[in-house]
């Protein structure tokens, strides 16, 4: 853990999430007197001096005191260790998840917390709540879904259609996909199939050849 990209992805959550440098040091304080009144073994490095430290890049917290510092943040603890996607906490690991894709050709740039917190919420308004089925499909109907949905954002932007760097524009993109997609392959299938059933994941697959050409158009 190099201690100058630490405190880099430390003030890139603490703006992300909107805590102050003296509100976040209280927290860790507080936090440090709560484990001191269990018994537990007491936080370490947790007054100001220590925070602007790590902030500014000459030195790193213990890993007692950086999981706290992660939990308060709500990111994941490997994230701010170490920059190992994803951020979100509740994530785990690959695939990039689908309020992330921006159909950006070339090697992909991570972007800020605000940006990620924006992206997530214009998913949980837009498109989630109006397309039952995509979280309860199997992986690789979701994992097929998210690259039709990259292929369709960056054949927009390579027809110069900036939409895509908007996360609204994308989730709106997003359920445009789902009615194609999911909406449409229900439809020829009996009414009770689930999404998640071996039946719907077939029918499903049967159908990206032709979506992935319709997506080259």
């Amino acid at each position: 853990m190099r201690a100058e990209e630490f405190g880099g992805r430390l003030s890139e959550a603490l703006r992300g999430k909107g805590i102050s440098k003296l509100g976040f040091a209280k927290e860790l304080q507080a936090r440090r007197d709560a484990r001191r009144r269990l018994g537990h073994p007491p936080l370490r490095k947790v007054d100001r001096s220590a925070l602007y430290a790590f902030l500014q890049g000459r030195d790193f917290p213990p890993v007692d005191t950086l999981a706290e510092m992660a939990e308060i943040l709500g990111v994941r603890l490997a994230w701010l260790a170490e920059g190992e996607e994803p951020m979100e906490r509740a994530l785990s690991g690959a695939p990039l998840p689908i309020w992330l894709i921006d159909g950006h050709r070339g090697p992909w740039k991570r972007p800020d917390v605000l940006k990620r917190s924006q992206a997530r919420l214009a998913f949980d308004e837009l498109f989630f709540p109006r397309s039952g089925g995509y979280m309860e499909a199997q992986p690789i109907v979701r994992s097929v879904f998210d690259h039709l949905l990259s292929r369709r954002l960056r054949r927009r932007r390579n027809r110069g259609d900036r939409g895509p760097t908007n996360p609204a524009y994308r989730a709106k993109t997003a359920r445009g996909l789902y009615l194609k997609c999911f909406l449409d392959v229900q439809d020829d299938l009996p009414p009770e199939t689930l999404f998640s059933s071996p039946a719907f994941t077939s029918a499903f697959l049967s159908r990206v050849a032709g979506w992935v050409a319709d997506e080259r158009a």
